[in-house]
């Protein structure tokens, strides 16, 4: 059973995460690319704590697909 201790520390550590991607897409340091345009997805390659790692290909490159756990609405369009 999670305490109300542990709960707030795990939103307020899923709000620092949700804060810092949306600052790195908005000053273009991480690039969001619809998940359409990935083809040849290797899905569960690693599993942690806020996220699964996939792995996939976009234009001839190789790129990590990271699905977040626990987040609401991550970035709004």
């Amino acid at each position: 059973m999670v305490n109300d201790r542990t709960q707030s520390a795990q939103v307020k550590k899923n709000n620092r995460a949700e804060e810092w991607l949306k600052n790195a897409v908005k000053d273009k340091h991480v690039r969001l690319i619809p998940f359409s345009e990935i083809s040849k997805v290797k899905y569960n390659v690693a599993k942690g704590g806020s996220g699964t790692i996939h792995l996939g290909a976009w234009r001839n490159m190789h790129v990590a697909i990271k699905e977040q756990h626990n987040t609401n609405d991550l970035i709004k369009e």
